[in-house]
């Protein structure tokens, strides 16, 4: 009688894959992450606070303030193109979120500085007026925003609207030495100069 030829065991076949969902959103986890992420941010530890907040985002994906926080942490930190996202991240949420529009402006003012092409400087000072603009809308104060929005106003030629922020952030720092010489130097290109000509 012939010798049966063996056949190895066959494998049981693998149990099919159920496709991965998102977690259900947690908002109550997502702010305590949110929590979490400043509270790592004010110990220094940048790392840990984007890993808190990236994580806050993902229990909590329709709260544009997260994404928002995340911006300003990375801005904080000088990594301009991870800001800029989160920020538009936050402002496709809600495109009212003036947190978002603060760090958006204040960021593309600082690249606008930064680059040497006049074409991207022009349009980068162009959105950072826009954005910081609507940061300003609801009658908040912001320092930095309206030191910012002021000296874009005043290099951009629009001496008025530059003047009248600025001298809202002199109200809070009279002496602030930028703010004042930008005020002189609108004062000098727009009202004085012409006189002389």
């Amino acid at each position: 009688m012939p010798a049966r030829a063996q056949t190895a065991p066959q494998a049981a076949a693998p149990a099919p894959t159920t496709p991965t969902t998102p977690a259900a959103a947690d908002p109550g986890e997502g702010y305590y992450l949110f929590l979490e992420g400043h509270l790592l941010e004010s110990t220094g530890d940048v790392d840990g606070a984007i890993a808190a907040f990236k994580k806050a985002a993902d229990a909590d994906p329709t709260a544009s303030a997260i994404h928002a926080e995340l911006s300003g942490v990375y801005a904080r930190a000088g990594r301009a193109t991870e800001a800029v996202t989160e920020a538009l991240a936050a402002l496709k949420l809600n495109a009212d979120d003036h947190e978002a529009q603060r760090v958006l402006g204040l960021v593309q003012a600082s690249m606008a500085d930064d680059t040497s092409d006049e074409t991207r400087h022009a349009n980068l000072t162009t959105e950072a007026i826009s954005h910081l603009s609507q940061a300003l809308s609801a009658g908040s104060r912001d320092l930095a925003a309206e030191l910012a929005l002021g000296r874009l106003y005043v290099e951009g030629g629009q001496y008025d609207k530059g003047a009248a922020v600025l001298r809202t952030f002199l109200t809070d720092r009279p002496d602030y030495p930028e703010a004042v010489m930008l005020l002189a130097d609108r004062r000098t290109r727009y009202e004085i100069v012409p006189i002389l000509r």
